[in-house]
């Protein structure tokens, strides 16, 4: 018998696909994310941010961040920079600092970028790092679970000897608590 093999029907689908595209005309060129019809295309407002600005010695740097790449460079006044940039002039203020950038040809006006917060990240923080301005959460009291032992570096063989035996006391607590806990002596520890 020769090696005659049949296609499998879970292939066939496989096999149906080129023509049922070709039959639809291709693949589509339409966008799912645009409004139906709207032929635009959106583009970055500024290629360039001004982020930052520093003075030492007597002389201010500026750093600046290309928005699509994310790569920037800290440069002064007049001072060309890796990517074409060169800041020409400084313009303090009290509603934003801005600076004029000569880029690719171009001069652009751009004001200092507003560091963006994440709330939930600063109300993690202790009291004293957070953010000056954000709203104070009431925080919950912490309920310790079980003993706490303070790190001890560089221990003595008599401190490793106690810490073992506090974890392994601990460790027959915990198991004490589980099994009244099964056999319904005791109500289940809230935490």
């Amino acid at each position: 018998m020769t090696g005659s093999r049949r296609p499998s029907l879970k292939a066939l689908p496989l096999l149906l696909l080129p023509l049922l595209a070709r039959a639809e005309g291709g693949l589509t060129t339409e966008s799912p994310f645009l409004v139906a019809g709207d032929t635009s295309v959106v583009q970055v407002a500024n290629p360039v941010e001004f982020r930052g600005i520093f003075e030492q010695g007597g002389v201010r740097f500026f750093n600046l961040v290309d928005t699509t790449t994310r790569k920037g460079a800290w440069l002064s006044l007049n001072e060309a920079g890796p990517q074409g940039w060169t800041v020409r002039a400084y313009e303090p203020s009290g509603e934003g600092d801005a600076v004029t950038v000569e880029a690719n040809g171009r001069s652009l006006r751009l004001t200092l970028v507003k560091p963006r917060t994440n709330k939930a990240a600063a109300q993690a923080l202790p009291p004293q790092q957070q953010l000056v301005g954000l709203p104070q959460q009431p925080q919950a009291p912490q309920q310790a679970q079980g003993p706490i032992t303070p790190v001890i570096i560089n221990p003595t063989q008599a401190q490793q000897a106690k810490s073992q035996e506090d974890i392994m006391a601990e460790v027959r607590r915990r198991r004490l608590q589980r099994q009244q806990q099964a056999a319904g002596q005791v109500p289940p520890a809230q935490n």
